[in-house]
C-alpha cells in the first residue's frame, strides 16, 4: 500500500494515501497516454490518489472520467501546444510569443497544484519535464519524470541531473540514451510499458470494417500518421508481398493525433503516394481507431516499420497480447521484448526487402504464424502484466516520498528561492 506517514504537501496525516499530481502534456490518445491509462487502471490497489492536469479538453479527459480519475484542465497557450521537436516555420514564429505567455500559464499551474496538496509531481512528457523544473522547486515538491522517447541535445540531460528525484524510462534503450549526457544516471529506473492482457486478448470481436473486405490475408500497420512511422517502407514492400501471396490487403491503422505533429498534411501525402504506386485496391487507410483490440484480431500479421528507433513500441506489444504474429524493426526498445524467431520476426530498420521477406515467411508459413502467436501472447502475459508494472512504479513513488519526508522542512514555500528538489 502506498502510504506516507506525514506528508509535507497536506500537513501531518498519518497513513493517508500518497497523492500525486500528474502533469500531462497532451490531451490526445497516443502511446504515452494509453500507457498512462493502463497504469491508472492497474494501480487502484496501491492506495494512491491522482489528479491529472491536462493542457486542454480532449479524448484523454473522457477516458480519465470513465476511470473515475480526477482531472483538471489548465488551458495551455496555443504557441506551446504546437511546439514539437520537429518544428515547422509557423511553429518557430509562434515560439517568439512564449516568453510573454508562459509566466501566467505557469502561475495558473502552480495555483492549481497548491489546491491539490500533493506529495509529488509526476511528469509524463517532455513539455511537462521542462515545466516541472520550475514548479517542483517553487512548490517544494519532489518530481518524478517518465521519459518515453529519445531526446537530442544537452538540455534535458542537464535538467535530469537537477530536477527529478527519480526518472522512469520505458526501455533500456531510452535509459541509455538519456544517461549518456547525465552525471547521475543512477537515478534512472527502467520499467517497461505494460499491456492490459484482459482487454488485449486473442478471442473477441474483429473489426467489421476490415473483415468485410475480401482478402487472402490481412496485414496491418498500426501507428499515428507521421512520416517517421515508416508507411513508405511498407508501401515499398507491398508489390513484392502480393506477388508471393496474391490477394493480401494492407491496412494503415491510425490517424494524425497530436497537436504537435508537424505532418498535418501527411495523410493526404500518403493517399497520393498510394495512388501513385497504383495500390488503391491493396492498401486502406482506416483513420484513427479508438478501440484497437478488434483491429489487431482482424490482422493475420501486424507490422512495425518506423524509420527511427522506437523508444518502446507499444503497438507491437498490444498486437502480441492479442496473439498476433509481429514483424518489427531491430532497433530502439523493440528487441528488449521481441526475440527474433521466438516471439516475432525482426528486420533491419528501413529495409523494405527485409520487411517483405518476413511478412511473406509468415503468410506462407501457418505453423510459424501459430507458433509465434502463442509465444507472443505468453510473453505479454508473463513479462508485461499491468499490475506488476503498477507495483514497480508505486515502489518508486514510495521511495521518493520517504526520501523527501526526511529532508523537507516546510510545505509549499511561496518563494521559489526557498526550496530545492530533493534528490
Amino acid at each position: 500500500m502506498l502510504e506516507t506517514p506525514c506528508s509535507p504537501g497536506a500537513g501531518c496525516q498519518p497513513n493517508r494515501p500518497l497523492k500525486l499530481v500528474i502533469l500531462q502534456p497532451a490531451a490526445e490518445l497516443g502511446g504515452a497516454e494509453r500507457s498512462l491509462l493502463t497504469w491508472l487502471r492497474a494501480c487502484k490497489k496501491e492506495a494512491l490518489e491522482a489528479t491529472v492536469i491536462l493542457p486542454r479538453c480532449g479524448p484523454l479527459l473522457d477516458e480519465l472520467s470513465s476511470l473515475g480519475v480526477a482531472a483538471r484542465v489548465i488551458e495551455q497557450p496555443a504557441a506551446l501546444l504546437s511546439q514539437s521537436r520537429r518544428p515547422d516555420a509557423a511553429t518557430v514564429v509562434r515560439a517568439a510569443t512564449l516568453p510573454f505567455l508562459l509566466p501566467p500559464y505557469v502561475a495558473r499551474l502552480a495555483a492549481t497544484i497548491r489546491q491539490e496538496l500533493p506529495d509529488m509531481l509526476y511528469s509524463n512528457g517532455i513539455k511537462t519535464h521542462f515545466l516541472s523544473a520550475v514548479l517542483g522547486p517553487w512548490l517544494g515538491l519532489p518530481v518524478v519524470w517518465h521519459v518515453r522517447d529519445f531526446y537530442g541535445g544537452p538540455i534535458l540531460p542537464r535538467l535530469a541531473d537537477w530536477v527529478p528525484a527519480r526518472i522512469i524510462a520505458n526501455s533500456q534503450a531510452v535509459a541509455d540514451h538519456l544517461a549518456r549526457g547525465m552525471r547521475h544516471p543512477e537515478k534512472i529506473a527502467v520499467v517497461h510499458n505494460a499491456v492490459d492482457t484482459v482487454a488485449f486478448f486473442p478471442a473477441g470481436p474483429r473489426a467489421e470494417a476490415a473483415m468485410r473486405i475480401p482478402a487472402t490475408f490481412r496485414v496491418g500497420l498500426p501507428s499515428v500518421l507521421a512520416q517517421w512511422k515508416g508507411h513508405s517502407v511498407l508501401l515499398a514492400a507491398v508489390e513484392r508481398i502480393r506477388a508471393s501471396v496474391p490477394g493480401t490487403i494492407f491496412f494503415l491503422i491510425g490517424g494524425p493525433v497530436y497537436d504537435t505533429v508537424r505532418e498535418r498534411g501527411y495523410e493526404q501525402d500518403l493517399l497520393t503516394d498510394i495512388e501513385r504506386r497504383g495500390l488503391q485496391n491493396a492498401v486502406i487507410v482506416t483513420g484513427f481507431q479508438k478501440d484497437m483490440p478488434p483491429w489487431y484480431r482482424a490482422m493475420d500479421v501486424v507490422v512495425h516499420a518506423s524509420t527511427q528507433p522506437e523508444p518502446f513500441g507499444r503497438t507491437v506489444l498490444e498486437a502480441m497480447a492479442c496473439g498476433r504474429p509481429v514483424v518489427a524493426t531491430r532497433a530502439g526498445g523493440i528487441p528488449e521484448f521481441v526475440t527474433h524467431g521466438e516471439t516475432g520476426l525482426l528486420y533491419p530498420m528501413g529495409d523494405a526487402n527485409g520487411l517483405a521477406d518476413s511478412v511473406i515467411a509468415l503468410l506462407l508459413g501457418p505453423d510459424l504464424r501459430r507458433r509465434l502467436s502463442v509465444a507472443a501472447r505468453q510473453a505479454a502475459m508473463q513479462h508485461f502484466d499491468a499490475e506488476t508494472h503498477a507495483t514497480k512504479i508505486a515502489a518508486i513513488f514510495r521511495a521518493v516520498a520517504r526520501s523527501h519526508l526526511q529532508t523537507a522542512t516546510e510545505p509549499l514555500p511561496a518563494d521559489p528561492g526557498d526550496s530545492a528538489v530533493s534528490v
